[in-house]
């Protein structure tokens, strides 16, 4: 990023050898060789967030100044030209709101655009074309008007939903980001009056704190309540952390009452209980065990894994693949069927280019 190269030095470019299409740079601070891909800057930049967390932050509040009045005198200069003898709508006019609407919808929420696209130089003057009289909607007025009145709508929109249907199915998962923050999701499932099967998002939420049964109960608890379906809820599937277990696992169907003097079959006692396991990830937990226990295949399965890193890690075997119409995806441990991919893919590749590619890579 620009600005970095106050904190580095001696910059070196390599074009041949195993260092090719790489750079390398010296930590002015610690003095420590950086390394990166060619016309790339990010490994300079996580170093400095590594090793000097003090310059990096100085580092990023500058390179956001700069950005910040960059983008804003660029919204300001198309902005004038755009609005150069051409009346706006007013903010209710039936055009206007009609236009808002597809930017906040089609733009932002369907194709996942940053808000920061309605102050692009580029995106001001396709509006400009499509309608030279229309307001592009500022990222404040998004922030602090249009996204609070969809939350808002959306929300009483599955509360009605949910008033509506008889039975409820849930789905609660949970999982971890790059930045090691967790979140947790529930989705609803059930059987219209029309008898089409309907999924809607619950909760997208983050939650702090440890991970226990008793904390993992709590939020369920608390969205079930505030979407009034606890007595509605004849399913709750999650996978088979122990946590889950913990949280969920000896909840009953709402409405049933087991009778202690009528003690029925572990089949039957199974029935009441209102969570299931995740059939995925009871069949992934299965397929592990099962390779787990095969000690002859565990070499093969090695080797295999290791093909697919080298033909990740190295530029030439990743091109000499590519020209002969090959590709390796990396094995994910915790998906039986990419292991079977990344298998299926090296077991297609020529044994002469195989032992070729790995010979040439002294493997």
């Amino acid at each position: 990023g620009k600005g970095l190269e106050k904190y580095l030095e001696n910059f070196k470019e390599y074009i041949a050898g195993d260092s090719k299409r790489k750079t390398s740079a010296t930590c002015i601070l610690c003095k420590e060789i950086v390394w990166h891909l060619k016309n790339a800057t990010s490994n300079y930049s996580r170093h400095l967030q590594r090793k000097h967390k003090v310059e990096f932050d100085s580092w990023s509040k500058q390179a956001y100044k700069e950005k910040n009045n960059k983008m804003k005198q660029a919204f300001i200069e198309e902005s004038l030209a755009s609005s150069s003898g051409t009346e706006k709508y007013g903010s209710t006019h039936p055009p206007q709101i009609e236009l808002a609407q597809m930017v906040f919808k089609n733009f932002i929420i369907e194709l996942g655009l940053p808000l920061s696209i309605t102050e692009k130089s580029a995106f001001i003057r396709a509006m400009s074309t499509v309608d030279p009289k229309f307001r592009i909607p500022c990222r404040r007025s998004i922030t602090n008007e249009y996204l609070p009145k969809m939350y808002n709508q959306i929300l009483n929109k599955l509360k009605k939903t949910c008033l509506a249907a008889d039975f409820i199915s849930l789905t609660f998962d949970g999982w971890t980001d790059r930045r090691v923050r967790a979140f947790y999701a529930i989705t609803m499932h059930y059987v219209d009056q029309t008898g089409q099967l309907r999924a809607h998002l619950l909760a997208f939420n983050h939650i702090s704190g440890s991970h226990t049964g008793e904390n993992l109960f709590m939020e369920y608890d608390r969205v079930s309540t505030s979407f009034s379906i606890g007595g509605k809820i004849v399913r709750l599937i999650t996978d088979n952390a122990s946590n889950n277990l913990s949280a969920f696992g000896e909840l009953v169907i709402p409405g049933h009452r087991p009778n202690d003097d009528d003690i029925q079959n572990s089949f039957d006692k199974q029935e009441e209980l209102l969570r299931l396991p995740c059939f995925i990830h009871t069949l992934q937990l299965v397929v592990k065990d099962g390779l787990n226990d095969s000690e002859c295949i565990r070499p093969p399965l090695s080797k295999v894994a290791e093909i697919a890193k080298l033909s990740h890690k190295s530029i030439t075997i990743a091109e000499k693949l590519q020209n002969e119409k090959f590709s390796i995806p990396e094995a994910i441990v915790t998906r039986w069927n990419s292991q079977f991919l990344t298998v299926s893919k090296v077991v297609d590749i020529p044994n002469t280019l195989l032992n070729d590619l790995l010979n040439e890579q002294k493997k």
